[in-house]
């Protein structure tokens, strides 16, 4: 789950176009270009915050689509167009739940039917419209095609994925309608296929996956330093000991004798795991002073 903070700040670092409408931009502005868009009462606004744009560029670069945060009109780009597939069974239940239902459908009947009917005039996928006020970080990309049935495509992937995974679905992720009210599916798709969703989606996993790579990496390096230090010490303790025969002290070199203890029962004398020592001390050799602290 991200903020809408978070993704603009992941776009700037991608260096996509701007994220918040106003600022700086080498895409043509609306008054550039010609447009084909309804009017804007016929496009109605999301209820949990979002506002519509029916002021989207002609063909050109890719397109995100647009939710509002402050009164500003914040890009979203595919890499949070998640759904999660809990959201995926809560869409299957209610879809099973029309009279309208077939299990027959195919992945376009489902578009048609069930997606566009509650996206329509909201200018955002229904992936972006379930998760608006806080859109979700994809990590899986999913491939349908559209004669797919239904249910064995949710099926397979309530059998492939965890609850933690966001997926991006085209079906679920693509604002499909084509009504004016959000950007068409050419001018998401764009003409340059290095900016298309799917391989932004792609590119953004990958990216993913080195940084948690690079992590692991940082993590197994300090385990190994920490390891490494660990045995220095213990060869720094014992090297001394099994040098010199004794355990160099501050007062000399000290070599142990074992007292005798009366019974060697534990029920008889509690103390004969923990036997007396005594110590006699002798000269220590000059070359284990230096491990003495």
């Amino acid at each position: 789950v991200a903020s809408l903070g978070d993704v603009a700040a992941v776009a700037e670092r991608r260096g996509g176009a701007d994220d918040v409408e106003g600022l700086p931009s080498d895409e043509p502005r609306a008054a550039d270009v010609p447009r084909s868009a309804p009017p804007r009462e016929t496009c109605s606004p999301l209820s949990n915050g979002a506002i519509v744009n029916s002021e989207y560029e002609a063909a050109g670069r890719a397109k995100p689509q647009r939710v509002a945060v402050r009164g500003k009109r914040v890009r979203v780009w595919p890499e949070f167009w998640g759904i999660s597939i809990h959201q995926c069974k809560r869409l299957m239940a209610q879809c099973r739940a029309d009279p309208r239902w077939k299990e027959s459908f195919t992945m376009r009947d489902l578009v048609q039917i069930y997606i566009k009917p509650q996206t329509r005039g909201t200018g955002v996928g229904y992936a972006l419209k379930q998760n608006v006020a806080a859109p979700l970080e994809v990590n899986v990309m999913v491939s349908h095609a559209w004669g797919e049935n239904v249910g064995e495509f949710f099926g397979a992937l309530e059998r492939s994925v965890s609850e933690a995974d966001v997926l991006f679905i085209c079906a679920l992720s693509l604002y499909q309608c084509e009504d004016g009210c959000g950007p068409s599916i050419a001018q998401q798709l764009g003409t340059d296929a290095e900016e298309s969703p799917f391989r932004r989606v792609l590119d953004h996993i990958r990216r993913r996956c080195e940084e948690a790579r690079l992590q692991q990496w940082a993590h197994d390096g300090l385990r190994v330093a920490w390891n490494s230090c660990f045995l220095v010490a213990l060869f720094l303790f014992y090297y001394p000991i099994g040098g010199a025969g004794c355990i160099p002290t501050l007062g000399g070199c000290a070599v142990g004798k074992r007292g005798h203890s009366h019974g060697h029962t534990l029920l008889k004398v509690p103390n004969c795991w923990f036997p007396q020592w005594t110590f006699e001390y002798g000269a220590l050799e000059d070359k284990y002073t230096g491990f003495l602290p």
